[in-house]
């Protein structure tokens, strides 16, 4: 099992910032290094986690985070116990963002078709 302490404390703070939705501009300047660093320690996160994409990095990372909160829990004599909505509810929020995203994005593109038509039109008359 992938152990979030395998991470170094900047990739944590990287993915947690990610989580959060911050660009890499902004991760960048809370941390007072270049986008291009705030990249290349994006990709070793993805490549420690094996993913390609944010959405999936922030789900794997949550998931196993509380995977091993609930073993840390049970070693010190409390139950292991991680409600599945604590799991499941972020993972869903990010792919209902993701699916939103993808929704703007194609709606912004067909806007500009029909913008670029308008002004094609109103050129020839």
């Amino acid at each position: 099992m992938l152990s979030v302490l395998n991470f170094t404390a900047k990739e944590k703070i990287f993915i947690e910032r990610l989580a959060q939705g911050d660009s890499y501009e902004q991760i960048a300047n809370h941390l007072g290094v270049s986008s291009n660093t705030v990249r290349d320690r994006v990709r070793s996160v993805y490549k420690k986690l094996g993913v390609n994409t944010r959405t999936r990095a922030v789900v794997k990372y949550q998931q196993t985070q509380a995977v091993e909160t609930s073993a840390a829990h049970q070693m010190n004599g409390h139950p292991a116990f991680v409600p599945t909505s604590l799991i499941n509810m972020p993972a869903a929020q990010l792919r209902q963002a993701a699916i939103l995203k993808e929704q703007i994005e194609t709606m912004e593109q067909q806007l500009g078709q029909l913008l670029l038509s308008n002004a094609t039109n109103a050129a020839r008359r």
